[in-house]
């Protein structure tokens, strides 16, 4: 038996055959302890490595017993290798992740990565709401479950957040109608804007005319 193979032996905390219908989305960095010890805890069908483009030696050296360790436990393995410091870029990227696994128990683990790659990760699991958020303690390999917060399409009516998909940068409430489609149900329009601008979504431009309204960080972060 292998040096690997007997450490899954050995473990009470491995889980042999992966959890039916969960997937694991994890940050991937030099330290692999945190992914290594989410797959044992929770079994999975599925994980999904969250990690740099440019990975240094040790990461990759990490990345291979990684890999090993999810063999042996029938877990097929995905990586998505992203510009670490992108956060925007990568809290929709993520998001995205998180959305398009259909029917399955996400788990989304922050633990691994630099800071900017694991902040990305924790916002895009406030807004597509997973089935929970964990972080490894490094110290005794025990996860902590993060609060999830009311975001997204919990926080928005539908036709608020229609709108709010509708605005990029320099956007007129004319250009806004066009994209819904000129709806009745959106003849109120102006009061909708009012609100997001309230929330800190969107901005307006009180010196164009017509006035112009531009998304915020928050409000890129919604949608």
């Amino acid at each position: 038996m292998t040096k690997i193979g007997k450490h899954l032996y050995r473990s009470k905390t491995i889980i042999l055959c992966g959890g039916m219908g969960t997937v694991i989305i994890s940050t991937f960095g030099e330290s692999p302890g945190g992914t290594i010890a989410s797959i044992k805890q929770n079994g999975c069908e599925k994980l999904i490595l969250i990690l740099s483009k440019d990975l240094t030696k040790k990461a990759k050296e990490g990345l291979k017993r990684t890999e090993q360790i999810a063999r042996q436990m029938n877990i097929r393995v995905e990586k998505v290798a992203v510009p670490p410091y992108e956060l925007m870029e990568n809290i929709q990227k993520i998001k995205r992740l998180i959305t398009t696994q259909d029917g399955n128990n996400v788990i989304l683990n922050v633990t691994g990565g630099r800071k900017p790659l694991s902040l990305a990760a924790t916002l895009a699991g406030f807004v597509a709401n997973p089935s929970k958020i964990i972080y490894v303690q490094e110290e005794n390999d025990q996860p902590i479950e993060i609060p999830k917060f009311t975001l997204g399409d919990k926080l928005l009516r539908p036709e608020k957040m229609k709108i709010l998909k509708c605005i990029e940068n320099n956007t007129t409430v004319k250009e806004i109608k066009e994209k819904l489609g000129n709806r009745k149900k959106y003849h109120n329009i102006t009061k909708h804007l009012r609100e997001l601008e309230r929330l800190e979504l969107i901005r307006l431009d009180n010196n164009s005319r017509p006035h112009k309204y531009s998304i915020t960080t928050s409000g890129e972060l919604l949608r």
